[in-house]
């Protein structure tokens, strides 16, 4: 039986799943001109490299779903961050 996770933590991987990786989704393959793309949320498990990405055969990169959703999450938090710090 699975062992139930912390408030805190049900609601980072809220954050992550949901608002991370759908920004990644969105704005990766826009900002690197479809040259990098998130791996599916139902994806057979692969191999990826220490950095979270990985060659295809048409000469992109896939980045893992988790690492996607990192990134997608700082999109939203650096931003954040800098609108507190101006507001104080």
């Amino acid at each position: 039986m699975p062992t139930p996770k912390a408030p805190g933590m049900l609601i980072l991987d809220l954050l992550l799943e949901f608002v991370g990786y759908t920004t990644a989704r969105l704005i990766l393959p826009v900002v690197t001109l479809r040259r990098v793309y998130v791996q599916p949320v139902r994806a057979m498990p692969a191999a990826f490299n220490l950095l979270g990405f990985r060659p295809d055969g048409q000469g992109r990169l896939e980045i893992e779903a988790t690492a996607a959703s990192w990134i997608g999450l700082a999109l939203w938090l650096l931003p954040l961050a800098g609108i507190i710090l101006l507001i104080n």
